[in-house]
Parts: C-alpha cells; structure tokens; sequence
C-alpha cells in the first residue's frame, strides 16, 4: 500500500521521483518498490517517459496536475513529440499512456549506436542540495544533443546509469551518483550558449495537440523575403542558405547539421530532429513561441508579389525597372503584372503539342462533380446515424472518397462551398465522438468512466476540456449531467 509519495521538483523526470521514492520506502529489492508502483511489476522503469502506474499512485500524481502537465512538464516526451504531425503526435501520446514500447517510433526516437547516459549540471546539483537538501535528475540536462548546461552554460557530465532498454532494472537517484566535487567547465563558445538557451526555452514551451501547420512548411514561409527564396516563393535556394547557416554555426563544437540533404530534409517534414529544427528557427530569428505555436500568413508571396508589381507600375516604373527592384525576372514580372501569369504557364504546356490534353473545363466538372460530394456527405451522416463512429467533414475525407487530388478542389467553388456547410472545428467535432461513446457505452452494458471513454475516442483531457461547451448541442440535461459526473 502506497504510504506517501514526494512532491516532485521543478524540471524533474518521473522517473526521478519514483527514485526518491524507493529511495526512501525501505524496500531493498526492485521487484518490491516496482510491485507497489506498475500495474506491471515485471516492467523496466521508464527512465526518460514513464510507467503504467497503478491507479492510487496516479491519483496521487494527478491530484494537483493533469496527465497533460505531467507528460509535457515531467518527461521528454517535447524533446522527440514537438514537432511531429498532429495524428502521429497523438498516437506517440496515446502510445505513452498505454504503456506501449512501439512509441520509441512514433516518436522517431534517433537509433544511433553512441552510448547515452543520464546527464547532470554540477553547478545545477549544488543548487539543488542548498534549496532541496537533495539532488535531483532534471529534464533539461537529458536534452538530446546538448552539450552545456542552458542556465549555467557549464559543461554537462555523462553517468554511468544507461539509456538503453536492455540493462538491469533499478531506481537509481541522482544524490547516490552526482559527486559534491564534480568538476565545473564552463563554455566559452556565445554561439554553443545561445542555442543551448534557445533549445531550452523551445523545450519547455506547451505541446499543440491541434495545431496542423507542418513544422518544415512554417520554416519555408519564413524564407519569405529572404534572399533564400525565389521572389515567387516558388523556389528555395537551399545552397545559399547552407552556406550561410553553416558560416553562422561554424564556430558551434560537435555540429552534424551541415549537409544540404538534411536542411532540405527538415523543410520537406522528413526529420523532426528536435536540434536540427531548433538551429533552424534560431538561424532564421524565429521566436521560440512562434516555432512551436506555427501560424502561416494569411497571404502568400506570390500574392504580396503581385500587389507589389502593381504598386510600382501605378507609380510609373515599367516591367523591366521593376524585375531589377525585385531581382525576379522579367518575363514573370511582365506576366504577373497583365495578369496572364497563371494562364500563361498552362498555354505554354500545351502549345507544343496541338493534340496534347486539353485545358479542363473547371465549370462543368464542378457542376458534374457536386452530386457526388452531396452523395458522401449523406452517406457519412447516415453511417453515423446507424450509431457508427462519427467522421470529421473535410475536403480531405471527401476527396479521399473520390479518389482525386484535394488540390483540384481549390478550381470547384461549388463543391468547396458544399463542404464548407458542414465544417466544424476540432472541439466540436470532438463533442460528436463523445456522444457517440458515450451512447455506444450505454448500449453495450459497459460502466461510464474516463478510461471507457479514452479507449473509445482517443481523446486526451485537455481536448475534452475544450469540446465541453459544445457538449449541450448532442445531449440532452439528464444525459449531460450524468456525463459530465462520471468523465
């Protein structure tokens, strides 16, 4: 029976706490502190995430924080799960919460066959002994590919305590292996403290569950205005940015981030290395918030091109002056400004083959393809209404349904305009799914509770939170009440 549990420190791991805790429970076997912790007693401690606790522990956990905070706050889950698409950051969420290894995956967690090891600040320790009278295993030292301590800007010391799965399970706190003499180095390097900093404070910043702005399509629109992007925004000089991002980092010690495939690879969303991104966003002086909170601009270039084009020629420069001003050619400069720009491009296609494809008629298959968009949008309320699991209307899921390109969507108004009736946010949308599980709970026998619900849905707390208000247009008061007493 679980007597007591510590509180747990500012920047601690789980697994720190569950340390101090078998620290101080008397127990001298493993298998006995883990039997009175896990709902599995044979599990390895999860030394950078954390375990399937059993349910009077995680009471104790959650009393004064959700499992969001502690997941977020408490683990290393934003070190790897930042910047991953929305639906896989789910799922490495998710993953974590169910106690399955396959989130090592999700989390594209890197396979490098360097040993790792828990990590410490001495000068952090020291403070840790005046002000807690222990020292403790802070998060931000086990950042993956910092070298320096972000607050102290010293060198951090490798343990001998392994990250790897396959060794001897054990809870091992950080006051039986941090030396009180451990030696201090402190960084010279300003461009080695500035990332550190900078990763740092990316690091600590609030996971966005429902944020879809892909982390390499946020950077490319940072670009914008840069010499690194073509004056379309079309094109990415990726050489001349590797140059430069190289000269900028060339004095940063142990730097691997210097190949054109691997900026092109973070701009494409092929690696959500969290360093690499971070490098990125502070090369392109992009603020900390900004990079994990994406919002792209409501206009693009090749629109603030245009009206810039046409701004100059209203002010009496002709085509060529202005190509020279905005170092963009002239041809596209003189096409963009008569309005041809578009059309110009598709004429060009065809002209050299007078039998070739013919230029679609987008009228006519908008007006062709409407009845089959209305067919999918009543086929899925009709599923739904069979007590089948919702589905979110988008023109995502109905193209997907028609087997065609979403983007060919973007010339059929009246199609867009169907879908666009039937669009809902994610907290609505979320207050459908519980309806629905909370419906098919009641049907099938099963007891209303949270972990019921979770199973069903994949829902989080905090997204239930947010789809709450939206609760009342589904249920009726007396179901509403009941739901709200037992989630």
């Amino acid at each position: 029976m679980l007597g007591f549990l510590p509180e747990i420190y500012p920047d601690e791991l789980l697994y720190s706490l569950m340390s101090r805790y078998a620290n101080r429970s008397g127990y001298l076997l493993y298998r006995a502190v883990a039997e009175e912790l896990f709902c599995k007693p044979k599990e390895l401690p999860n030394i950078l995430f954390l375990n399937r606790y059993k349910d009077n522990v995680q009471n104790r956990l959650t009393k004064n924080k959700s499992m969001d905070s502690l997941i977020q706050h408490y683990t290393m889950f934003n070190n790897y799960g930042l910047f991953l698409p929305i639906e896989r950051k789910k799922e490495a969420y998710d993953s974590l919460l169910d106690g399955d290894r396959d989130y090592h995956q999700k989390l594209q967690m890197s396979k490098s066959g360097k040993e790792k090891t828990l990590k410490f600040c001495p000068v952090c320790a020291q403070y840790d002994l005046q002000n807690y009278s222990e020292t403790y295993w802070h998060r931000s030292w086990q950042i993956e590919d910092i070298e320096i301590c972000p607050i102290h800007h010293c060198y951090l010391q490798n343990t001998d305590i392994s990250l790897r799965a396959k060794t001897s399970p054990a809870f091992i706190t950080a006051e039986d292996i941090v030396p009180n003499n451990a030696d201090i180095i402190n960084s010279k390097n300003e461009r080695q403290i500035e990332l550190a900093k900078y990763m740092h404070e990316v690091f600590n910043q609030d996971t966005d569950f429902d944020n879809p702005v892909l982390v390499g399509e946020f950077l490319h629109s940072r670009l914008e205005g840069t010499k690194y992007l073509s004056p379309r925004g079309q094109q990415r000089n990726i050489s001349k940015l590797q140059k430069d991002f190289v000269e900028y980092y060339k004095d940063l010690e142990n730097n691997d981030f210097v190949e054109v495939s691997q900026i092109q690879k973070v701009f494409t969303n092929k690696s959500y290395r969290f360093k690499s991104i971070c490098m990125l966003g502070m090369f392109l002086n992009i603020k900390p918030y900004d990079l994990v909170n994406r919002i792209l601009p409501e206009h693009n270039q090749i629109d603030r091109l245009e009206k810039q084009i046409h701004l100059y020629h209203e002010q009496g420069m002709n085509y060529r002056e202005i190509a020279e001003k905005l170092d963009a050619s002239y041809d596209v400069v003189k096409m963009i400004g008569a309005g041809r720009y578009g059309a110009s491009k598709k004429v060009k296609k065809q002209s050299h083959n007078k039998c070739g494809a013919k230029i679609k008629d987008w009228n006519n298959e908008d007006l062709q393809m409407l009845p089959k968009v209305k067919k999918i949008i009543s086929d899925l309320w009709e599923d739904e209404s069979k007590n089948n699991r919702p589905r979110r209307i988008t023109t995502y899921a109905i193209t997907q349904k028609l087997n065609v390109h979403s983007k060919q969507f973007e010339m059929m108004p009246l199609c867009k305009k169907e879908i666009k009736k039937y669009e809902e946010s994610f907290p609505e949308f979320w207050a459908r799914e519980v309806f629905w599980a909370v419906n098919y709970i009641h049907k099938n026998g099963y007891v209303l509770n949270w972990k019921q619900l979770r199973n069903l849905t994949n829902l989080n707390r905090k997204n239930y939170q947010k789809c709450i208000p939206f609760l009342g247009r589904f249920f009726d008061d007396e179901l509403l009440i009941f739901t709200l007493k037992n989630l």
